[in-house]
Formats: C-alpha cells, sequence, structure tokens
C-alpha cells in the first residue's frame, strides 16, 4: 500500500520501485516491455536514461489547462525548484478557448507564488482541426468498417480520433527550446508533459512512447543531453501517480483546483456527465478531497456525448444487419 507522507509545509509524492514500476507497465495494452529495454539500452549508453536537472535549471512543461499539466507545475517549482518555460498548444480543440482561460488564470497566480522560478506560458497555434474528427459527427465520417472495429461492448469508441496529436508534443517543444536559445540563450533539454499513470489509452501517450521520444531527439539534434518525460510516469524517478495523487497535493498545497479545466465540451461550465468530467469527479472521490467545481446543472445538461453513442450504436447494429 502506498502511502502519502506529509510534511509540515509539503506533501512527498507516492514512489514505487523500478521492479513494480515495469511490473505495472506489463498489464498496459500499449507499453512494450521489450522496446523499453532496447531503447534504455541505448539511452544508457549515449547520456543516460533520465535525471531531475538541478534547482534553478530551465525546463519546458507543455501544459493545458487541465488538472494534470497545472499540478505538474506547482510540483516542478515548489518541490524541485525549477525555472519552468510552459509551453502551451493551440490544436484547434472547441475546448481550447476554456484552457487558455485556466493557463492564463494559474499563470498570474504562480507568478505571485514563485517570483524567481515563474515564467510566461508560450502559446503556439498547432491546429490540426482539418484532420481531427468532432465527436458529434463521427458517425457522418467515420467509415463504416471503421466504426465496427473501433466498438466495442460497453459500448464505446475506441479510435483515437485526435489523430495521434500527442506524437508532436516533444517536437514542438524542441522548437521551442531553439527558439529560447536564439532569444535569450537559454538551454533547455529537459521536457516535461503531464501524462498519468492512468493514461496510456492511446499508444502516444505511453511510457513506451516517452522512452523513444528522447531517443527521438537525440537521434535527430545529435545531442544525448535531451530527455522527454512525464513528472507523473518516471521509472527512474519512481513516480506511477494518478489523478487522485495530483488532487490530493493540490489540496495540500492549497491550490485552486476548481480553475482548472478538464471537461471535454466547450461550455461556459464543465458538463459534469463528459468521459472527462467522469473521471475527475472519481478521482476526487478517491482522493477523500472535496470537489469545490461548479458543473453544469443537471437539468441545463447537454449530452451531446450520449447522442453520438446513440447514433453509432443504431449505426453499427445497422451494418452488423447488412453483414448477416
Amino acid at each position: 500500500m502506498i502511502i502519502l507522507a506529509m510534511g509540515k509545509h509539503s506533501v512527498n509524492l507516492p514512489k514505487i520501485s523500478q521492479k513494480e514500476f515495469l511490473q505495472q507497465l506489463k498489464n498496459k495494452p500499449f507499453e512494450d516491455i521489450l522496446t523499453i529495454n532496447t531503447v534504455e539500452s541505448i539511452l544508457k549508453k549515449n547520456g543516460g536514461l533520465f535525471h531531475m536537472p538541478h534547482r534553478d535549471s530551465p525546463v519546458i512543461l507543455l501544459i493545458s489547462g487541465g488538472l494534470d499539466s497545472i499540478v505538474c507545475w506547482d510540483i516542478l517549482m515548489s518541490k524541485f525548484g525549477l525555472k519552468v518555460y510552459p509551453l502551451s498548444l493551440n490544436r484547434g480543440l472547441s475546448r481550447n478557448k476554456a484552457e487558455k482561460k485556466s493557463v492564463k488564470f494559474f499563470s498570474r497566480y504562480y507568478k505571485k507564488k514563485y517570483p524567481l522560478l515563474f515564467n510566461q506560458p508560450r502559446y503556439l497555434d498547432a491546429p490540426l482541426s482539418q484532420l481531427n474528427i468532432n465527436i458529434n459527427q463521427v458517425h457522418q465520417i467515420m467509415h463504416p468498417q471503421a466504426i465496427l472495429d473501433n466498438f466495442v461492448s460497453k459500448p464505446k469508441v475506441t479510435a483515437n480520433i485526435a489523430m495521434g496529436s500527442a506524437s508532436l508534443y516533444p517536437i514542438l517543444a524542441k522548437l521551442y527550446s531553439q527558439y529560447l536559445k536564439y532569444t535569450q540563450n537559454i538551454n533547455i533539454h529537459t521536457i516535461f508533459c503531464g501524462f498519468l499513470a492512468s493514461d496510456g489509452g492511446i499508444p502516444e501517450e505511453s511510457f513506451t512512447s516517452l522512452r523513444v521520444g528522447t531517443l527521438y531527439l537525440r537521434v535527430t539534434t545529435s545531442d544525448n543531453k535531451w530527455q522527454y518525460s512525464s513528472l507523473c510516469l518516471e521509472k527512474e524517478l519512481g513516480y506511477y501517480l494518478f489523478k487522485k495523487d495530483l488532487i490530493w497535493w493540490g489540496h495540500r498545497h492549497h491550490l485552486p483546483l476548481e480553475k482548472t479545466w478538464t471537461c471535454y465540451q466547450a461550455k461556459r461550465l464543465p458538463c459534469g456527465q463528459c468521459i472527462s468530467c467522469f473521471i475527475r469527479k472519481e478521482a476526487f472521490n478517491k482522493a477523500n478531497v472535496v470537489d469545490k467545481t461548479t458543473y453544469l446543472p443537471l437539468t441545463f445538461r447537454n449530452l451531446p456525448i450520449y447522442i453520438f453513442l446513440k447514433t453509432v450504436k443504431v449505426k453499427l447494429l445497422q451494418l452488423l444487419k447488412s453483414l448477416q
């Protein structure tokens, strides 16, 4: 059993052994232990695996405005004393406006809390809207066979309709690092993201992908100093963190977590019904922390996700009937 150790002014993050870390990965669908071992054997000979930079070192953190990356931002400054250069990507999603509002709020908040470590986020447009499939239009756009291939009994769609945008994160962060070098003579070789141990529903958010990302950066730049890691999913640190762990950290450090944005819907308030809101509320319950988020009242909730699932189910049944 993992116990969070609480000090007078801080909270220690839970840790597990490297053996247990790898054992956990064996149960995840998009983790490949053979690939991890192969890539790590190369990295060990060419710069090492991962080490936390020294205090006052500059690092890049990919942030979205969601709870995970916002809390990671605090941990990197509070616990590790790092100078964080946040990079916020506009991926062309409908919720970008709400996410940006969250980033702006915490920019003001952290500027006051960590004046010597805080740096203003850089907003970078990387819209993939022309390649993304809107969840409300999947049944119109996706080929019937694709729906069949990605439909399971719960029912839900397992297709990555974001088209792998997470694969671009280390590349765009590397470009931002080069920009900082050319404009401010700041050398950054460590890139953090906020992938959780409970993520990995798509291959791009796996630990395997993180290690491959580090190798990619080192090979394409001929520079073995590069590191691409998630603070919540790093074997060398012993961190295998879940959303509840970040909520507990935020609670103990009095972070206004209700100001973060998790909802998939682009409404004035979080819908409280989408899968992202559901996971958020469940994590608060597991952390035994009161969720102060104001959700859309039940009587006014718009439920496009359920309308979508119902439509997909009808289309699927029609397809299966035609195949008989």
